[in-house]
Formats: C-alpha cells, structure tokens, sequence
C-alpha cells in the first residue's frame, strides 16, 4: 500500500515538474509523431531525396501516454528522420498508382498492440491504481465484517 501511495505521489509532482529531469528519469510531455516505413517507392523528393511510404501517429504524452492517433499514410523522407510528405489524393494518387511510382492498391498497415498499450499508459496506470485502492478497502471491509462475525460468536 505504502509502495502504490509513494509511486502515484511520484506520478503527481513529476506532472507538474518543470525540469525534464526528475530523479534521473527522463519526464516525457507533449505531442509526439511517429513515421513508420511500409515499403520504398519510385518517387523522389523536392531535392531527389528517395521516398518510402509509411503511415504516421500522433501520441500525447504526460509522463505516460494519454492517446495515440493514426494519421494516415504520409511519404517519408529516407535518412531523414521526421521528415515527410502529405500523401497525394484524387487524381494525383491515381497517376502515381497507374505510372508505376506508388502500389496500386496501397499496402493495408496495422499500428501494433505494444504502440496502443504505450500511447494509452497513463489510463491504464490509473485503473491499475483505482483498482489496487478499492481492492484494498473491500478487502479491509471483508475483515472488518469478518473480525465483527467472530466477535459476535
């Protein structure tokens, strides 16, 4: 009870922290995004960058992950990390698709379980803690019930 009380006391000064050390423990806090490569393509950059196309999502994070949020399918710069292009639409897509640049049809994409379970921490810490406390107090009014049976007989 004393180790939960002290990790969730932890939890509450570190979001309001203002240092982005606490501890020696880095403290995480805003808008990440995340490009995932899916497979290279023929394109190429403004500056004859090679392309790939991937998918990116966005996650908000206050010292755990508060969501995570796909946002599609984008053109990654290759060697340049967060770097990338919106994903042409309409005719564009279509002359891509039909000249060879781009797969026709796009690759279906999956955001694995581990990106959920991280981008949704912070909820599943907190049931984690409101779990732990009401087992504890059914738990104390159990024995309670229990020592006050016993006393009765």
């Amino acid at each position: 009870m004393k180790r939960v009380s002290i990790l969730f006391s932890f939890m509450i000064i570190s979001l309001f922290a203002n240092t982005s050390l606490y501890a020696g423990i880095p403290i995480i806090h805003g808008h990440f995004q995340d490009i995932h490569k899916i497979v290279d393509v023929k394109l190429k950059g403004s500056n004859g960058d090679k392309l790939f196309l991937g998918y990116m999502t966005e996650s908000y994070y206050i010292e755990a992950g508060v969501y995570i949020k796909d946002e599609g399918y984008i053109l990654g710069v290759e060697g340049k990390e967060g770097s990338f292009y919106p994903m042409p639409t309409g005719n564009d897509l279509k002359s891509f698709q039909k000249n060879g640049f781009l797969p026709n049809p796009l690759p279906q994409y999956n955001i694995p379980i581990k990106d959920y379970i991280i981008g949704y921490s912070l909820w599943i810490i907190l049931f984690l803690v409101i779990a732990y406390y009401i087992g504890t107090f059914v738990t104390k009014q159990k024995l309670k019930q229990t020592q006050k049976t016993q006393e009765e007989e």
